[in-house]
């Protein structure tokens, strides 16, 4: 999907005899230049005075947008920051994320603060209320029903609002519609990247259960993503190509 996201490693604490995943960090390494991170939500309550930074209710696309043109014009932002967006909303609705909150984003300053090209967003980290997490295996058996897999996929909505006047978060297909009408020549880039190869992902997910670890994934729960996946990625294609 050509999504940025941190390295993640299978990892087992012997001491605590849980298994679990670690997220390699983006910035700081030994030999980088100096860098600064300033999350989403510091951002979010400077232009918003009302921002409730605990619950995050206002948290919106719109204001997003706002600070990514100015980071653009400004000559700061050393990346396409709209094509951000979209890949990274396209990658959150494909997965069912719903919690790409105000500090699951974030702006990395490099070197001299009005360098141009000194600033870059965060790659997509903490990606974990996704992926049917909260179904138990046991309740499996209904997604057999394709009718209860698509009610259960327009039940997701992303984070974000799309303005935090709004009443309500939009759906994970409704702002991919918002986004691809509003920037149509990110229509395309934004199909492309649903267009993967599912057997890559199928045999990548499956490697996963093969962990020797205590509580690796099930299969069980393999096949599991990898339907929900399938269903969305249909689903997502076909709501967007729909968008004239």
């Amino acid at each position: 999907m050509d999504v940025p996201v941190p390295p993640a490693f299978v990892a087992f604490d012997s001491r605590s005899q849980q298994s679990g995943a670690l997220i390699e960090w983006f910035y700081g390494y030994p030999k980088d230049q100096p860098a600064r991170y300033v999350e989403g939500g510091d951002f979010m309550v400077r232009m918003i005075p009302s921002y409730d930074r605990e619950k995050g209710t206002q948290h919106n696309f719109r204001s997003a947008s706002i600070l990514t043109k100015a980071l653009t014009d400004k000559g700061f932002l050393a990346e396409d920051g709209v094509e951000y967006w979209c890949k990274v909303l396209t990658f959150d609705a494909l997965i069912g994320n719903t919690d790409r909150h105000q500090d699951n984003w974030g702006i990395l300053w490099k070197g001299s603060a009005d360098r141009r090209g000194c600033v870059s967003f965060s790659p997509a980290f903490d990606n974990g209320t996704a992926m049917g997490g909260e179904i138990v295996e046991k309740n499996f058996v209904k997604f057999n029903d394709s009718a209860y897999v698509m009610h259960y996929i327009n039940k997701g909505t992303h984070h974000m609002k799309w303005d935090s006047r709004d009443s309500a978060r939009l759906s994970h297909a409704d702002m991919l519609v918002r986004l691809s009408a509003i920037y149509l020549e990110k229509k395309d880039m934004m199909l492309n990247s649903l267009h993967f190869n599912m057997d890559e992902l199928k045999y990548f997910v499956e490697t996963l259960t093969k962990f020797k670890v205590p509580s690796p994934l099930s299969e069980a729960r393999a096949a599991f993503i990898l339907k929900l996946v399938g269903f969305r990625q249909k689903f997502l294609i076909d709501t967007i190509e729909r968008q004239s």
